[in-house]
């Protein structure tokens, strides 16, 4: 098998001969899974505008979670060099957010930065059938080289001193640079719920899983689509956070193909790269386990309820004891109202907030220049902004509902609305009506033919909407009413053959449902329907002439 190319620029024997900008300085950046890519890109913002210092990348591929690593430093125009490489090849500096990188061929100091939160977790060791704590780096490695370790609080060096005492000389306290970003992201939270589409006055549930059997996935890979389920959709959005060993370890493919329904339903699945901070931020309320993102979540304040808690935690630390104090989740019982009831633990926030030092970014940044024996440049601290968080999927996705209707004394239609995709609630809220309400475009065939409400989404013309409807009734005869957007509202027809015309702001798949509410209720007449989705009205004006 051919070996690979050696690379001859930017950095190697000859390539002041190739190179445009003569940095002063060469730093390997060094990824062995997604998760310490992600991480390692973040810390390498120190170096960001600084025309000397030149950052390669390489690959470890040692680990039993190396897939995606390539695509990700290849998407953000990394140059990365072959492994065989390094050893010929003199580096100033090699940052890893990995422990368990092989440290021998690198001929520079090594900065190990964290990438979760503190020595907190056993984990499997990849050389063998033993178990380790994550985080540290093996004693084997740091006699392989000059090796600095760093950690997110001075607690954490105190418990490496007591279990790991060569680590612990080695470590130095930088703080939490991700902690840090988030803190100053944190007033951009409107900003952050319009990116991922939750309305106004929709509560988000974030719920987060780590990778292993212990997990929230691994223990109760149904929770996603029960909470959809039974949070009624005009009130409530859901998303979830995997860790990347669970994308990568599996396949995106699998992960996507397990979250069918869920993601059918509305689920916002954000991708494993980036977004998981700014969901964080954007969150009413975190459902967790043992992961660091739940543990991010309540340091900012987020009410949390954990699913689990994985008995790989070690005892003691500072993580144990946040898993001693959280509120649990009852898997047993109604979701809604624990959802609803949850509130933030000042207490638990306290012991979250207090596993990081506040001086992150600033003290990783001054680390790293210190090993290049250059000054760090104005801004080199400074935490810029996350990103717009993106998701898989989300509430424009789902197609068709399973809908509770009740009708006040004043006239008002109440609607609970529930994802057909996930199901719903066996008995809604007291007295009311149910029916499915279904897409034109729902992908699972079987609903509209099962549908009391047909609609078409938009907008079309008036004319365009009517012959629509009328066509819809004959294709489906179980439907009652068939209902297309028009630029103003909608226009509707009954299986009774009377027209409708309803001028809205609400979406049509809701307008349709308030219309068969009210003709089931012989209550649709020419004039004003006011309809509620939880502390949400909406009116409905109405020409029910033809």
């Amino acid at each position: 098998m051919p070996s690979e190319p050696v690379f001859r620029v930017p950095v190697g024997p000859e390539a002041r001969r190739w190179v445009t900008v003569d940095a002063e300085r060469d730093v390997l950046a060094v990824a062995r899974t997604f998760t310490s890519a992600t991480r390692l890109l973040d810390a390498l913002e120190a170096f960001r505008g600084d025309l000397r210092v030149q950052v390669v990348f390489a690959v470890d591929e040692t680990s039993a979670f190396n897939d995606g690593i390539i695509g990700l430093l290849r998407s953000e125009g990394a140059r990365i060099i072959p492994w065989d490489q390094i050893s010929g090849t003199k580096f100033d500096l090699a940052v890893t957010a990995s422990e368990n990188i092989e440290i021998r061929p690198i001929g520079a100091p090594v900065v190990v930065i964290p990438h979760g939160i503190g020595f907190h977790k056993y984990v499997p060791d990849s050389e063998s059938l033993d178990a380790r704590v994550s985080g540290v780096v093996p004693e084997s490695r740091l006699r392989d080289g000059h090796v600095i370790m760093t950690a997110a609080h001075p607690a954490q060096r105190d418990q490496l001193a007591a279990t790991h005492p060569e680590a612990a000389l080695r470590t130095v306290i930088v703080g939490d640079p991700t902690y840090d970003r988030i803190r100053a992201c944190l007033t951009l939270r409107d900003q952050y719920r319009r990116a991922l589409g939750v309305a106004p006055r929709a509560r988000l549930t974030v719920l987060s899983s780590t990778w292993g059997r212990g997990s929230l996935l691994g223990r109760h890979p149904d929770l996603p689509v029960r909470l959809l389920a039974e949070l009624p959709a005009d009130e409530h959005q859901v998303a979830l956070v995997v860790h990347p060993n669970v994308w990568f370890g599996h396949g995106p493919w699998q992960v996507r193909s397990w979250l069918a329904d869920a993601r059918d339903a509305g689920l916002l699945l954000i991708p494993p790269d980036t977004g998981w901070q700014a969901a964080l931020i954007a969150a009413d309320t975190l459902i967790g386990d043992h992961g660091s993102v739940t543990v991010y979540g309540a340091a900012i304040g987020r009410p949390v309820l954990l699913a689990c808690f994985g008995d790989e935690t070690v005892p003691g630390t500072p993580l144990a004891e946040f898993g001693r104090r959280a509120p649990w989740l009852d898997p047993d019982v109604a979701l809604r109202p624990q959802v609803e009831s949850a509130g933030a633990d000042t207490s638990l926030t306290s012991i979250a907030a207090g596993m990081f030092a506040t001086t992150g970014r600033t003290s990783l940044s001054g680390l790293l220049y210190s090993v290049l024996e250059l000054p760090p440049p104005d801004g080199a601290a400074r935490a810029r902004a996350l990103p717009d968080p993106r998701a898989d999927h989300g509430p424009q996705t789902v197609a068709s509902y399973i809908v509770f209707t009740s009708i006040g004394d004043d006239g008002e239609i109440a609607l609970s609305r529930h994802p057909a995709a996930a199901g719903a609630p066996a008995d809604g809220p007291p007295g009311a009506v149910r029916h499915l309400c279904a897409g034109e475009h729902e992908p699972d065939r079987l609903l509209p033919g099962n549908a009391s409400v047909l609609y078409r989404r938009g907008p079309a013309t008036a004319d365009d909407g009517r012959a629509w409807a009328a066509g819809a009734l004959r294709g489906y005869p179980g439907a009652q009413v068939a209902a297309a957007a028009t630029p103003d509202g909608c226009v509707a027809a009954t299986r009774g053959g009377r027209d409708i015309t309803a001028v809205t702001g609400a979406p049509t798949s809701l307008a349709a449902s308030v219309l068969y509410t009210a003709l089931r209720a012989g209550r649709l007449a020419t004039g004003r329907l006011t309809a509620r989705t939880g502390a949400a009205t909406h009116a409905l004006d109405i020409d029910a002439s033809s």
